[in-house]
C-alpha cells in the first residue's frame, strides 16, 4: 500500500471553501485538462453515496468513484469501486486556520494497478503525477474562489448556449461552483443533462417562455472554425451556424416580460483581420477576410436584441489555450515529438489567452455594468508565432527547429492556412485593462505550465 499527502492553506473562509467543493462543476473545474477524463454519469457531487462514473483516454476501463464518510466544514472521501487500480482512497481534510483562512490536507492511500503494464507503467512516476495534480488543484481553487469572492451577489439564474463546448463546459462547471444555477440551452436530439431547454436555431425553434426568468444568458454556440479545411459548404456552416443561434436568441430575448439584465455573445478577435505587427483595440476598424466578415454578422445578429433593460456584451475571444481543445491541443503532438516550431516567417503575432482568465473575463462581463459592446478577451501580452513555438518547446522539453514554410501551410490547410496561421493578430484588451481587470496567466510560459501540468 502506498499513501501520499499534501496539504495547502487558502486564504479563504471555512464555508466558503467546502461550499465550493459541495458544489456541482466542481470536480470538473479540478480535473486537469491533460487528462483527458469524460465524466459518463455522476449522481450528486461528494455526499455520501454520491458517485462519478468517468473514463479516461488511452485506458481500457471505467472508473467508478463513490464517496463517503462526508462530515459538513470537516471532511469529505472517495474511494475506487471499479477501475484500474487494486485500491484507491482519497479523503479532504478541511480545517479552519483562523475566520478567513482556511486548511486543505488531502489524504491518499492507493495499490498499484492489477494490470502488469499499467503497474510497470505507474511504478516510480505516481508521485510526480500527483504533484502535478494536486499543484493544478490548488491553483484552480484559488482562482475560482478569489473571482467569486469579488462579487458576492445572489445567486444568479444563467442561461447558456455552447454549454458543451470546450470553453462552454468549464464555464458552466466554474459558474456552478460559485453557487450560480446554470440553465444548458441543448439542440433537440442531444444527450442532456442538469437543467437545460431545448432549441434548434436550424428550424427557429425556440420557445421565449421557457428562457423567462433567467438573469444572464451567454451564447457561445457555434460550429469550430478550426476542425475542419474550408470547404464552401464548411465555410456556410461556420457562418451560419454562429447567425442563426444568434438571431434566434435576440429574437427571443425581445419577447420576454422579464428580459436578462444581461446578454453575453461571443465573436472573435477575427474581426480585425491582418493586421500586422499594428496593436489594435475595441475601438479599431473591422478588418478584411472571411473571419472578419463572419465575425461582423455574428455582432449584427446580436445587435438585433433591442430589449433597453439588457445590457450587451460581445466578446471576442483570442486563441484560447487548453489541451482540451482548440490550437493548443492540435499543436501538442508534433511538438511533443519535436517535429515543431514556427509557421511561415513566424513573425505574425498571435493574441492568445488561457481558458481560466476567459472564465475570469465572462464571469467580469456579467457582474462589471461598465463592460458593454465589444470586449477583447486577449492576455496582454500577444506573442509572434516563433516566440509561441520556442515557449512551448521549452516547457515540453522539446526542441523546435522544424519550420513550416507558408506553401507548405497553404497546401495543406487551404485558405485557413492564411487566415488563422499565416495571419497577424496584435490585439490589446483595452477594455478590461481599464477596469483593472486581474490576469492570472497574462505571461505566456506561466500558463501552458499551468495548462499542461509541467
Amino acid at each position: 500500500m502506498n499513501h501520499y499527502q499534501t496539504a495547502t492553506i487558502l486564504n479563504f473562509p471555512l464555508e466558503q471553501v467546502f461550499a465550493w467543493f459541495e458544489r456541482p462543476g466542481a470536480f470538473e473545474r479540478l480535473n486537469p485538462p491533460w487528462q483527458k477524463v469524460k465524466v459518463i454519469e455522476k449522481r450528486g457531487t461528494i455526499h455520501d453515496g454520491d458517485y462519478l462514473l468517468i473514463s479516461v483516454a488511452l485506458i481500457p476501463t471505467t472508473f467508478q468513484i463513490d464517496h463517503f464518510d462526508f462530515i459538513p466544514n470537516k471532511q469529505f472521501c472517495d474511494r475506487q469501486v471499479k477501475g484500474l487500480y487494486k485500491h484507491w482512497e482519497h479523503c479532504h481534510l478541511f480545517a479552519a486556520l483562523n475566520k478567513d483562512q482556511t486548511q486543505l490536507e488531502d489524504v491518499i492511500e492507493y495499490a498499484f494497478p492489477r494490470h502488469g503494464f499499467y503497474k510497470y507503467l505507474f511504478t516510480g512516476k505516481m508521485e510526480t503525477m500527483l504533484k502535478q495534480l494536486f499543484r493544478y488543484r490548488q491553483e484552480v481553487l484559488e482562482h475560482d474562489l478569489k473571482i467569486h469572492q469579488k462579487y458576492r451577489s445572489k445567486a444568479l439564474k444563467i442561461l447558456i448556449a455552447g454549454s458543451s463546448g470546450t470553453i462552454g463546459s468549464q464555464l458552466a462547471a466554474f459558474l456552478t461552483t460559485g453557487g450560480h444555477s446554470v440553465t444548458r440551452l441543448m439542440r433537440t436530439g442531444s444527450a442532456k443533462e442538469g437543467h437545460f431547454v431545448e432549441w434548434d436555431p436550424d428550424l427557429r425553434h425556440l420557445d421565449p417562455n421557457q428562457i423567462e426568468g433567467h438573469d444572464v444568458i451567454i451564447n457561445l454556440a457555434g460550429a469550430g472554425v478550426a476542425e475542419k479545411r474550408w470547404s464552401e459548404s464548411r465555410k456556410k456552416a461556420i457562418l451560419e451556424s454562429r447567425v442563426k443561434a444568434t438571431h434566434l436568441l435576440a429574437e427571443a430575448i425581445n419577447q420576454l416580460k422579464n428580459p436578462p439584465k444581461v446578454f453575453i455573445n461571443a465573436s472573435a478577435i477575427g474581426y480585425y483581420g491582418n493586421t500586422g505587427d499594428k496593436q489594435v483595440t475595441e475601438q479599431s476598424n473591422k478588418g478584411d477576410g472571411f473571419l472578419a466578415e463572419v465575425c461582423q454578422k455574428w455582432e449584427e445578429a446580436a445587435n438585433e436584441m433591442k430589449t433597453k433593460h439588457t445590457r450587451q456584451v460581445l466578446l471576442r475571444f483570442g486563441i484560447v489555450l487548453t489541451p482540451a481543445g482548440g490550437a493548443l491541443q492540435q499543436m501538442l503532438a508534433p511538438f511533443k515529438w519535436g517535429v515543431g516550431g514556427a509557421i511561415g516567417s513566424g513573425k505574425q503575432y498571435m493574441s492568445w489567452i488561457a481558458l481560466d482568465d476567459v472564465l475570469g473575463a465572462i464571469h467580469e462581463a456579467i457582474f462589471n455594468e461598465k463592460l458593454t459592446g465589444p470586449v477583447n478577451v486577449v492576455s496582454p501580452n500577444a506573442v509572434t508565432n516563433a516566440e509561441f513555438a520556442k515557449t512551448l518547446a521549452k516547457v515540453l522539453k522539446r526542441p523546435a527547429l522544424l519550420k513550416m514554410p507558408a506553401f507548405v501551410a497553404r497546401a495543406a490547410f487551404g485558405e485557413m492556412a492564411d487566415e488563422m496561421l499565416l495571419s497577424s493578430s496584435r490585439v490589446i484588451p483595452e477594455k478590461l485593462l481599464n477596469q483593472k481587470f486581474d490576469f492570472a496567466y497574462s505571461d505566456l510560459e506561466k500558463a501552458l505550465r499551468h495548462l499542461l501540468g509541467r
